[in-house]
């Protein structure tokens, strides 16, 4: 388990916590959160716990036309195959530096 400590524009932290709840296999508790109304810029901050489930990793390789492959690691990874020859792959990824 780990803590967050984030300040800011309160309605975007209100999103960000939000989105964070939704990520599957992230456990949330919120612990503090203040809003500062009586600044002009609507500040806030807050605290919140965060618990992380594990997931196994499903890694799918693409070929490339050039001969290298590429390795996307996916989380919560799901394989279903549709018809002959057609396979369809689900999961969840994050960039970091995106």
């Amino acid at each position: 388990m780990f803590k967050i400590y984030a300040s800011g524009d309160f309605n975007q932290l209100n999103l960000f916590l939000r989105d964070l709840k939704a990520f599957p296999g992230y456990h949330v508790c919120l612990e503090a959160r203040e809003r500062f109304i009586h600044t002009e810029d609507n500040k806030g901050k807050i605290v919140a716990s965060v618990e992380m489930e594990p997931s196994e990793l499903m890694i799918v390789t693409l070929d490339t036309a050039n001969g290298s492959k590429v390795r996307i690691p996916l989380s919560h990874g799901m394989e279903v195959k549709i018809g002959e020859g057609l396979t369809c792959i689900s999961g969840l990824t994050y960039d970091i530096f995106g």
